[in-house]
C-alpha cells in the first residue's frame, strides 16, 4: 500500500513520529514543514508546486484536518484518513475530522496509539462521496449591493 501523508504548513510531529511506525510495512511520503531524515521505505518534504502528483500516487492519504486540505481531498474523491491535531488550542480540527466520519466520507483517528488499526479499517472501507455545494448566494450579494450602491 502506497501512503502520502500530509501535516499542511503547520508542525504535526505526534503525527510524522506514529507514521514512522507504519514504514516498515508500507510505501511511505510524508509532507510536513519539520525536517525528517528518508528512509527506505519512507521519504519527507517540506514543499511541492505538485502535490496532486502525490495525491494521485497514493493509495490513501492520511491527512491532519485542515479544511484546505480535507475538502481538497474529498472533491478529489481519495481515500482519506482524517488525524485531527488535538494539541491546537483552538478545537475545529476534532470538529472536522467529527464532520467526515459522522457524513461517512472518510476515516478518522482520534488516537494516535491506533493509527495502524485506523488505517487498515479505512482501505477496507467503502465510503459516501462527498458533493461540493457551489456557493449559490452570489447573484442575491451583488443585488444587494446594487440596490444600495445604486
Amino acid at each position: 500500500m502506497k501512503i502520502f501523508v500530509t501535516t499542511g504548513t503547520t508542525d504535526f510531529t505526534e503525527l510524522v513520529d506514529a507514521v514512522l511506525t507504519l514504514c516498515d510495512k508500507y510505501e511511505v511520503i510524508v509532507q510536513t514543514p519539520t525536517a525528517y531524515k528518508n528512509t527506505a521505505n519512507c521519504r519527507f518534504f517540506d514543499f511541492v508546486k505538485n502535490i496532486a502528483d502525490y495525491y494521485k500516487w497514493a493509495d490513501i492519504i492520511i491527512t491532519h484536518a485542515g479544511a484546505g486540505s480535507v475538502y481538497k481531498l474529498l472533491e478529489l474523491e481519495k481515500k482519506i484518513l482524517v488525524v485531527p491535531n488535538l494539541t491546537r488550542k483552538d478545537k475545529h480540527q476534532a470538529q472536522l475530522a467529527a464532520y467526515v466520519r459522522d457524513s461517512n466520507y472518510g476515516g478518522v483517528c482520534f488516537d494516535l496509539n491506533t493509527l495502524e488499526s485506523e488505517l487498515n479499517a479505512c482501505q477496507s472501507s467503502l465510503y459516501d462521496t462527498y458533493k461540493n455545494e457551489p456557493f449559490s448566494g452570489i447573484e442575491d450579494i451583488m443585488n444587494h449591493f446594487e440596490l444600495k450602491y445604486t
